[in-house]
């Protein structure tokens, strides 16, 4: 876990500094921001550069109640963690605190252990609002998707769908969850599965082909399926529909070529963490000071970015229709938080507004960042900045050869370990979408540098 900033809000000047030195001391990660009132707190969430990961509250404050800040945060900010710590304790504030969203009812008792069990309540307030943010990033990457995906467990019964799949067999996901998959399945198909699909995944967890599916009401239809087993015994299934076009393959090239990428991906680098990510999570359940955490935390974060490029991939060739004005800054900082690194820096030298889709460029940022934290080694130094008809990423890590300059952009193509080979054929796909023209270079420290041009500016 990198820095944890924290807003701590009590109008008694001497507590509150006492807390904060304590806090401090508790976690050098800790980086406590005070104020005094309730409308102080509002301002310092809703500024631009600067991320609250945790907010303290009194209960008495000057211009408000610590319950009626609560109830202001929940309305604008409902993931943020908010730990009510007060010396005004009862059971009735306890439980209303609790019924609005509380994330932790603290009482102040002035002992030694205090500020140790506040420090503990924040670093586990925060590593599960962390988690939570994950698996929904993960969520909704998969219902983003445009091909049918379904995990299942190792009983066959259906654990997730995502509409796309469910639409296929004319139901809704609800409709589908709990059951088994032989009922969207003709006999023989289900035949089938047992004597000759069963062993394939057996042998080597991965099975793609053609087959039949069955809607709810009993048609019967054909379908390109792919199937790959995981570690736990259960499954993810990629599915769509097939066409009377899909005999022509030359005509289909591009896309079943994606499809085959994003189910390579998915059978050899999904599965771990995504094993790992549901143990460990469970283990949170049961204790807070958990040295699991940690592994649980890097799982998410490995099985989100995985989804979130392969997801993303599947997206190619499709224009952009969610066009609005999006701060490069603001857009750049955000991506920022989803990045883990603790040695690196960002340095944002750009007040551009441009015109984009905001959701596909935060992920050619994160994209971008990410690449220049694996390639650049410690301590890179990271620039987002404006250029000539657009704006550039630049690192003063080692530069790219200039053989390589437009073969990086090759989805699979990746000079990095754990590399997937498909950050920067997104960013490339990303560009494209827009109708901007991307180009690799060196940057003025001799790094990498990408730069973006073609792009919409907003007049301000």
């Amino acid at each position: 876990m990198t820095s944890i900033r924290i807003l701590y809000v009590d109008d008694n000047n001497e507590h509150r500094d006492l807390v904060a030195d304590a806090l401090v001391q508790f976690d050098e990660r800790f980086d406590v921001i005070l104020e005094r009132g309730a409308s102080g707190a509002i301002d310092r969430l809703a500024a631009d550069d600067e991320v609250i990961h945790c907010l303290i509250s009194e209960y008495e404050l000057p211009d408000q109640t610590g319950l009626e800040l609560l109830a202001t945060v929940r309305e604008e900010f409902p993931q943020l963690p908010f730990i009510l710590f007060t010396g005004v304790g009862s059971e009735a504030l306890a439980s209303e605190a609790i019924s609005m969203g509380v994330t932790e009812y603290l009482p102040k008792r002035y002992e030694e252990t205090q500020h140790e069990r506040l420090g503990n309540r924040i670093l586990d307030a925060v590593s599960q609002s962390r988690i939570e943010q994950d698996r929904d990033r993960v969520y909704e990457a998969l219902e983003a998707a445009t091909q049918g995906i379904s995990i299942l467990d190792a009983n066959g019964r259906y654990r997730y769908v995502n509409d796309a799949f469910a639409d296929l067999y004319n139901c809704t996901p609800e409709e589908i969850l709990g059951e088994h998959w032989t009922g969207l399945y003709p006999e023989p198909e289900v035949t089938r599965f047992q004597q000759e699909v069963r062993p394939r995944l057996d042998e080597t967890d991965m099975w793609m082909g053609r087959c039949r599916g069955m809607t709810v009401d009993g048609t019967i239809f054909p379908e390109r399926a792919s199937v790959t087993q995981l570690d736990t015994g259960g499954y993810v299934c990629v599915v769509r529909p097939v066409t009377e076009l899909d005999g022509n393959e030359p005509t289909l090239e591009q896309q079943n070529e994606q499809l085959d990428r994003f189910v390579s991906v998915v059978s050899h680098d999904l599965r771990n963490p995504l094993n790992v990510a549901i143990g460990r999570t469970e283990l949170l359940q049961n204790e807070y000071d958990s040295e699991h955490l940690t592994e649980a935390q890097q799982a998410l974060d490995r099985m989100a970015e995985l989804i979130d490029d392969l997801l993303t991939l599947a997206r190619n060739g499709q224009r952009v229709d969610d066009i609005s004005p999006a701060s490069l800054a603001a857009n750049a900082k955000t991506s920022w938080q989803h990045i883990c690194s603790d040695d690196s820096t960002l340095v944002i030298d750009t007040d551009l507004v441009i015109r984009a889709d905001r959701c596909r460029l935060q992920q050619l940022f994160e994209n971008l960042l990410q690449n220049a934290i694996d390639h650049g080694g410690d301590g890179v130094t990271i620039t987002v900045g404006s250029c000539e008809d657009g704006f550039y990423v630049a690192d003063d890590g080692p530069s790219i050869p200039e053989d390589r300059r437009e073969k990086i952009f090759e989805a699979g193509y990746s000079t990095h370990m754990n590399g997937t080979g498909i950050g920067l054929s997104i960013v490339a796909d990303i560009a494209t979408a827009h109708g901007w023209k991307l180009k690799a270079t060196e940057s003025a420290a001799g790094g990498a540098r990408f730069e973006i041009t073609g792009v919409e500016i907003v007049d301000r």
